[in-house]
């Protein structure tokens, strides 16, 4: 991951509660989002991401025993993301 634009920093720096900043962004954002662990476990979701496919992940889920995310041939591009690659996964369509 790049590092920010140095003007980038140095507006929020003028940010007095990053913490309440990115908490805010993560609940309100339209966009869905999950962050999963090194293991492939979903730690985090936001509304955004429940609302979409109507739940989260159950505990004992994990991208990398998913047998649809391997016949995709998405697994080996998840690895090498984990890994600290910076990868372009194809469009997918969910339904």
């Amino acid at each position: 991951m790049r590092p920010p634009e140095p003007a980038l920093r140095e507006q929020l720096s003028f940010v007095t509660d990053p913490l309440a900043l990115l908490e805010g962004l993560f609940l309100h954002s339209p966009v869905p989002y999950a962050i999963f662990d090194v293991e492939g476990h979903c730690r985090l979701s936001n509304p955004a991401y429940r609302a979409m496919f109507g739940s989260v992940p159950p505990p004992e889920y994990s991208l990398f025993r998913d047998e649809l995310v391997a016949k995709m041939g998405l697994d080996v591009l998840l690895r090498r993301a984990f890994a600290g690659e910076t990868v372009q996964t194809p469009v997918i369509w969910y339904d």
